[in-house]
């Protein structure tokens, strides 16, 4: 019998289904369950009325020329399908050694839950004597997990910057007023 996992938040419900029954808490019924409504088919459903604030960001984009990394927070609207981002680069590899800047960030799609996104950067970096103006699109995919009783989120995407080519990204954060359970 497959383990239900829970995450409740204010107007934003996330379930989670584990196909493992190691570690449930409950007994199977002895008769089945009434089928659940087709909007809840599948591992992850989520509903949500009201925006909800991106917390502990921490990104990294890589491209053939070094690596970004730093911190973020934002907002992210599930109703719209719309994220906006401040990131601050706080370091950087390769041509981007000691790199610090800022990036504002607008996406649409997966922020506070599991599916695809879509984020597009721009702003400034100072490295090495050298400033850049950066504009940057990825795609991907979020996945979510429990970070100590609160969602969080993780994103892997690929997509290119101009004049640096193609770039990877990975982004995790916390999704504010929320429980995990």
């Amino acid at each position: 019998m497959p383990c239900f996992r829970t995450c409740v938040v204010p107007s934003l419900v996330v379930f989670g289904l584990m196909l493992t029954t190691a570690g449930c808490e409950r007994q199977a019924p002895a008769s089945p369950a009434p089928a659940a409504p087709a909007s809840n088919a599948g591992p992850q459903s989520i509903r949500s009325d009201a925006g909800f604030p991106l917390l502990s960001g921490r990104f990294t984009l890589t491209t053939g020329s070094g690596t970004l990394f730093g911190t973020y927070v934002g907002s992210g609207d599930e109703r719209k399908g719309e994220t906006d981002l401040r990131l601050t680069v706080t370091g950087g590899t390769g041509a981007f050694q000691g790199a610090d800047g800022t990036l504002r960030g607008s996406g649409t799609g997966q922020f506070t839950g599991e599916g695809p996104f879509s984020l597009s950067l721009k702003g400034h970096v100072s490295a090495a004597g050298s400033h850049f103006t950066l504009r940057i699109t990825v795609s991907g995919v979020s996945s979510i997990l429990c970070d100590a009783g609160r969602v969080g989120i993780s994103q892997d995407a690929g997509g290119t910057a101009d004049s640096l080519g193609p770039v990877d990204a990975k982004f995790t954060h916390l999704v504010g007023n929320t429980t995990c359970f």
